[in-house]
C-alpha cells in the first residue's frame, strides 16, 4: 500500500508542477502579489528544499522496506 501512496502522490505533484508551468509559473503567480519577490522566492526555495529531502528520504525509506520485506519473505522456516 505504501508504493502506492507513493507513486500517487509522485503523479499528483507532478501534475500539479505541470499545471504551474503551463499556467506562466512563478512570475504569473506572483503577478498582482503584495507580498515581495524576495521573499517569495526565498519562501520557495526553503519548500524545495524540504520537498526534495522528503522526496529522498521516504524513497529510501520505501526502498529499504521493500528490500526488508523480499529478504524476509525468502527466510522459510522448517520445523
Amino acid at each position: 500500500m505504501q508504493n502506492t501512496i507513493f507513486a500517487v502522490s509522485v503523479i499528483v505533484v507532478g501534475y500539479f508542477e505541470y499545471g504551474v508551468r503551463m499556467g506562466g509559473g512563478f512570475d504569473a503567480f506572483m503577478e498582482g502579489s503584495g507580498v515581495s519577490h524576495t521573499y517569495a522566492s526565498l519562501v520557495l526555495g526553503l519548500h524545495v528544499i524540504i520537498a526534495v529531502l522528503t522526496l529522498v528520504y521516504w524513497s529510501r525509506t520505501i526502498a529499504k522496506a521493500n528490500y526488508q520485506a523480499k529478504r524476509s519473505a525468502s527466510w522459510v522456516k522448517v520445523q
